[in-house]
């Protein structure tokens, strides 16, 4: 019943606001499964299902990742979220061990880059070496750092309509084209 659709070949489920108290609502047993089970009659339905998170190691996310084949990893050229890979790491093990043991890394993708800077530079190449402990890749297309993604956010509208010559939409172009080759 949540289910819209925006294109040809594209619906999309809407979360909102009502998702941040989903931790404290989602106590019962089996959790974890909740999302698979809502998505079993229609996966048959769809090619792909991308499911867009928070940055949490909350239930969404464990509902996410048990019914996930596979996981990119969208981190923000930043030293926090450096930081917080290897907590990201362990509760994928954790996934992996109680609820998924196939779930793949398909690999990390940086975002929100000012490439001219040598923090950049520098962050690239710690994302390479985290991407290597985790048996994964850095994605070679990496999404700018540019204000047309919270602007369409803001008007909740699609990027790829609404600003179809800006830099992030190219990213994000490119990005799919990338993943698709693999």
């Amino acid at each position: 019943d949540c289910i819209i659709t925006i294109d040809s070949g594209l619906d999309i489920i809407v979360g909102g606001i009502d998702l941040a108290s989903a931790d404290r609502d989602f106590n019962k047993l089996g959790r974890e499964r909740m999302l698979k089970k809502a998505l079993e009659p229609i996966s048959n339905d769809y090619d792909f299902c991308i499911i867009d998170t928070p940055p949490t190691l909350g239930v969404l996310n464990e509902n996410a990742l048990t019914v996930s084949d596979s996981i990119i990893i969208p981190m923000q050229a930043e030293i926090y979220a450096l930081q917080g890979i290897n907590q990201l790491y362990g509760f994928i093990e954790d996934i992996r061990e109680i609820s998924n043991p196939g779930l793949q890394i398909e690999g990390i993708l940086i975002t929100r880059v000012n490439e001219n800077t040598n923090l950049y530079k520098d962050m690239r190449t710690q994302f390479e070496n985290v991407a290597e402990r985790m048996g994964t890749k850095v994605y070679k297309t990496f999404i700018h750092s540019t204000v047309a993604v919270g602007e369409v956010a803001l008007q909740r509208s699609n990027l790829f309509d609404e600003m179809p010559n800006a830099t992030a939409t190219k990213d994000y172009k490119a990005f799919i084209e990338e993943l698709l080759q693999d």
